[in-house]
């Protein structure tokens, strides 16, 4: 057996995006937070990261429950309601519609392959 390990390039580009992927999503809530009573992309950066973190090392399916727990309970200066709504369309476009797009990009593809194989004829 042999391990090989990420070339250095390839393990930068890694340790570039893992922050700038979850920036976007913590991004993702702060714009769908409401205006009036928004505290700051900096402190919902730090409770998303809060509260992603212990959703990831909870028990839970996708974290479901213990994120929005957490979340609601940092934010206590903004209506619930309207942070619960936040993190749903943060649920929708960090895990939903990614979800669909794949599915949709895996049947075009199989799709392709069915025909390509009705196409070919083996010789009798």
């Amino acid at each position: 057996m042999q391990i090989v390990y990420p070339r250095p390039g390839i393990m930068a580009r890694q340790l570039l995006a893992a922050p700038i992927e979850l920036a976007g999503a913590a991004g993702i809530s702060y714009f769908a937070l409401p205006e009036t009573s928004n505290p700051g992309f900096f402190v919902v950066l730090g409770t998303f990261l809060f509260s992603f973190s212990a959703a990831l090392v909870s028990t839970a399916p996708s974290g479901l429950g213990v994120f929005e727990l957490l979340f609601i309970k940092a934010m206590p200066h903004s209506p619930r309601l309207k942070v619960l709504s936040a993190l749903l369309v943060f649920r929708l476009f960090y895990l939903v519609v990614p979800l669909l797009i794949a599915i949709a990009v895996v049947i075009i593809f199989e799709r392709g392959k069915l025909s390509e194989g009705e196409g070919r004829s083996d010789p009798p």
